[in-house]
């Protein structure tokens, strides 16, 4: 007999839709699989579907495992693993059954006779109409993070010319501000699919060990010129060579990164800057003088001892002692520690009210 396995673990809208949509999933699913042994794979910590007339399989959520032979591997052992060389089989299934998989978007489109994309825009997920422009959707007028971590990063020109389509490209969008920090969201994405992923090819493997390691320094402080150009020499590589959707769409969600993002890429490498004044590595505390009255609540806090001050005296904050945590801004009761302004500060102790 065939089998169809319904995978509720690789997309963010399964969450969702198991919340919200369970009995609509199971009229769906049954729908789809008539005549064929039914599976059914949910994540960890999760008891829906416990209705269901299906085997159940509980393993752990990740997009690698839109790969079928990575889902097969781990409702067989546990472990998220991709095997390139069964792919090549075209009747290897789940134990070498011929297998349809369906996703938890197309049980809940069988049951409910849904034609659009379900899209989680910037945590809120919504019904969208297949071909709506995502500057309809969404307005800003910095680049958009389309997809989540194994995604890609579109710029904000290019919205009204970037449709949605029925595909796992469009099942989340993430808008940033002024106060939020692409850099920072580019590693934390390397980061996150780097967690995600199987590791079972070289390219993946070692490109992604260089993908993080390049965002992160560059978010660190510790970027370096060439820095670009590597991340659009390995990234083009694995895009052909990587195993799997997954680790492609890693390389890209980096790739476009510096495409579409370099501006503020290069603030953090050349001017050593952070433009929306999140990364800590270029946040500098310093107490303004003409506020501080030497009260020294700043001293008692600082876990560092990077503060200098006694009663009565303009304190000073010790730069290579600082480790940017904020809390003296945070007990300061003038408001005298700020982050990120340039002024004089003395260098030596000086009484409150005689600098100038």
């Amino acid at each position: 007999m065939n089998v169809t396995v319904l995978n509720l673990c690789s997309s963010p809208i399964d969450a969702y839709l198991l919340q919200n949509y369970a009995d609509a999933l199971v009229k769906g699913t049954q729908a789809l699989s008539a005549d064929t042994e039914l599976l059914v794979c949910v994540p960890e910590e999760t008891s829906a579907l416990d209705t269901l007339a299906a085997s159940k399989y509980v393993i752990p959520y990740s997009p690698v495992l839109r790969e079928p032979t990575a889902l097969y591997t781990a409702m067989e052992t546990g472990v998220i693993r991709v095997h390139p060389i069964v792919k090549t089989f075209e009747n290897e299934g789940w134990q070498h059954r011929p297998t349809t998989v369906v996703t938890g978007e197309e049980a809940y489109r069988a049951a409910t006779g849904a034609a659009g994309k379900l899209i989680c825009v910037n945590g809120e997920v919504k019904e969208v109409a297949v071909g709506t422009a995502l500057s309809e959707l969404v307005e800003t007028a910095k680049p958009v993070l389309l997809g989540g971590c194994n995604g890609k990063f579109v710029a904000a020109a290019e919205l009204a010319n970037t449709t949605v389509s029925l595909e796992p490209l469009f099942d989340s969008i993430q808008t940033y501000g002024d106060k939020d920090c692409l850099a920072a969201a580019a590693a934390e994405a390397i980061h996150q699919c780097v967690g995600y992923s199987c590791h079972n090819c070289v390219l993946c493997r070692e490109g992604s060990w260089h993908l993080e390691n390049i965002f992160q320094s560059i978010t660190a402080g510790k970027g370096k010129k060439d820095d670009l150009a590597m991340v659009e020499d390995i990234a083009p590589i694995m895009q052909e060579g990587c195993l799997c959707e997954f680790g492609r769409g890693m390389a890209t969600a980096a790739l476009t990164a510096v495409q579409v993002c370099r501006a503020e890429l290069e603030a953090h490498i050349v001017k050593k800057t952070c433009p929306a004044g999140v990364c800590k590595a270029f946040a500098n505390y310093a107490i303004r003088p003409d506020l501080c009255t030497g009260c020294g609540d700043c001293i008692d806090e600082c876990p560092e001892d990077a503060i200098e001050g006694k009663k009565g005296f303009i304190h000073i904050i010790d730069q290579d002692l600082c480790e940017k945590c904020g809390k003296c801004a945070e007990v300061c009761p003038e408001n005298a520690i700020v982050c990120g302004e340039k002024f004089r500060v003395p260098k030596k102790l000086v009484r409150v009210g005689r600098f100038s």
